[in-house]
């Protein structure tokens, strides 16, 4: 549910029920943005609202970057592997293929 609360003449929503990638702020224009300048049309009068996200970087650290590269050092161990024992070599590397294919649709 998305409640809108007024506080120093800006207006912030906060939700509750969706995890945004994002930090939104929302802002009321400035008195020099509200006034658009059109040359030989004349001027106009503007109205609207500015809108700045933010990225949260750490929501990719943790569910990209970080999975991402343990799948490289588990397909590293199977160097580590003897090459006669081929059951083992076979078992890492189709679990991580696995794994890499489940990995993108994963819900978030």
């Amino acid at each position: 549910m998305i409640s809108p609360d007024l506080n120093n003449n800006n207006l912030i929503y906060t939700c509750r029920a969706i995890v945004l990638d994002y930090a939104i702020d929302i802002h009321n224009l400035t008195e020099s943005d509200q006034i658009f300048l059109g040359g030989p049309l004349g001027n106009f009068s503007l109205a609207g609202f500015e809108m700045v996200l933010s990225r949260h970087v750490s929501h990719y650290i943790i569910n990209y970057y970080l999975p991402s590269g343990l799948f490289v050092v588990v397909s590293w161990i199977s160097f580590l592997v003897p090459a006669d024992v081929i059951p083992g070599r076979i078992r890492i590397l189709c679990t991580l293929a696995i794994v890499c294919k489940t990995f993108p649709s994963k819900e978030l």
